[in-house]
């Protein structure tokens, strides 16, 4: 016989949505790539950051890239789990241009951390790359999903 805490738990999990269970690592780096562009975004980058070494349009744009396309990743996330296939298709897509964009504006950064912090800089430019391949990563897997999803619905994707 399952606890009064056991019960609890099982009913709280059972309301939390399947797209968020389902997803929670990509909502989790989502929360967190939007929380920290957004002060680079507002201009409030603290005076011993490497990005105060960096020019200020790619600060902003780093900034605006990692607040804007966890919006797309969300999106995507919450659309495409209560749509049919053929539907969700389209947002699996919205979900991969998010991780796309996030993948090659890490890539950018990171370089040029490293050109403006030469010896500094490597450790933040190391983290950010791999962030960018992780991202990388799972739009590949979004990429076979889909080439799935259409082999499953008989279409062809050559064109």
């Amino acid at each position: 016989m399952p606890t009064r805490r056991a019960r609890l738990r099982r009913r709280i999990y059972n309301r939390i949505p399947a797209w968020f269970k389902n997803n929670d690592f990509e909502i989790f780096a989502s929360m967190l790539c939007f929380f920290a562009g957004l002060p680079l975004v507002l201009g409030k980058i603290n005076p011993a950051s490497m990005e105060a070494l960096l020019p200020i349009w790619v600060v902003f744009s780093w900034g605006f890239i990692l607040s804007f396309s966890p919006l797309l990743i969300v999106l995507g996330l919450v659309k495409r789990s209560s749509r049919p296939v053929s539907e969700s298709i389209f947002w699996i897509r919205v979900e991969a241009i998010g991780l796309t964009a996030l993948a090659y504006s890490s890539y950018i950064y990171a370089v040029a951390i490293i050109s403006a912090g030469v010896g500094a800089g490597w450790p933040a430019a190391m983290l950010i790359t791999a962030f960018g391949l992780t991202c990388h990563t799972r739009e590949l897997g979004l990429q076979v999903k889909i080439a799935d999803f259409l082999l499953g619905l008989g279409v062809n994707e050559k064109r």
